[in-house]
């Protein structure tokens, strides 16, 4: 009698865990990181057994768009559509969950990025052979969008034509085909760089050493090699030793012209001789 007694309440006790539900609570609003809303990301998830919680987590619910909402009814009919009886779930919490959209602010990054290719297309260069820099910081509040927005960086140069040098951008952001932002940024080139390469240039050499020359007249006497606010290479010659180092022209040159070139980081004026494509030479000692 005993034993039948303890069978039956064993029976009784695991149907009564049979049927503990799981209990959705669901939350005043969410963002969903995915377009596709789901109860788990409405709502928080207790009871029942970890296969029934995780079954209800992924019932798909709506599409992730602004203004979007879901009822505590419409969460209830989507559980019954899927199998799940009355006693097997408990709908508490918020009576509607607004769907918000996920967003982020717009980088400074990619507003530079812009500019800085639109510059080097106007100068006729590849962005990666040109380097340029911000020259001042952004200040503006950049806008928010979602990844479903559209968004549209332009950028224009604030004068015409484009020269090598400090210049000036002026950037619309579009959302949408609406304008949220116009501003400017101002560019400059970026004196850590090293400036590219040019064809038939000196490379490098070991103290003593001797520069190799192209043949011929490798540049018309009129070709201006130098621009002012361009980064050049400054070599140094003295002793036997050649030093080079990156500058900043002060003014436009032609091959054999002297001109003024400072240093960007002693502030230092040295005069100097262009003797190539973004190339000034100076003797050890250069004055002022």
């Amino acid at each position: 009698m005993l034993i039948r007694s303890i069978a039956a309440l064993l029976v009784v006790t695991a149907a009564a865990f049979a049927r503990d539900p799981v209990v959705v609570t669901l939350a005043d609003s969410a963002t969903p990181p995915a377009s596709e809303v789901t109860v788990g990301h409405v709502a928080t998830l207790s009871g029942g057994t970890a296969k029934a919680r995780a079954k209800i987590a992924a019932l798909d619910l709506t599409d992730r768009r602004a203004g979007a909402s879901v009822s505590r009814k419409q969460v209830g009919y989507r559980l019954r559509l899927a199998g799940f009886s009355e006693d097997e779930f408990v709908l508490v919490g918020a009576d509607k969950v607004v769907i918000g959209v996920p967003r982020r602010g717009i980088s400074v990054d990619e507003v530079a990025a812009v500019a800085k290719t639109e510059l080097a297309r106007l100068l006729g260069t590849a962005a990666d052979e040109q380097a340029f820099t911000l020259a001042q910081p952004v200040l503006v509040k950049l806008p928010e969008v979602s990844d479903d927005d559209r968004v549209e960086i332009t950028a224009v140069p604030h004068t015409a034509p484009v020269r090598p040098g400090r210049t000036q951008m002026d950037m619309t952001v579009k959302v949408n085909g609406t304008t949220k932002l116009t501003f400017s940024v101002v560019l400059a080139p970026d004196t850590h760089a090293a400036p590219p390469a040019t064809a038939g240039s000196a490379e490098v050499v070991p103290a003593g050493g001797v520069r190799a020359k192209p043949a011929g007249n490798q540049f018309a006497a009129d070709a201006v090699l130098v621009r002012a606010l361009q980064p050049v290479r400054l070599v140094v010659n003295a002793d036997g030793m050649r030093l080079e180092a990156v500058a900043e022209a002060m003014q436009d040159g032609k091959v054999g012209q002297q001109i003024k070139v400072r240093n960007p980081s002693s502030k230092k004026v040295v005069t100097g001789t262009v003797v190539g494509a973004n190339e000034v030479e100076v003797a050890a000692g250069g004055n002022k």
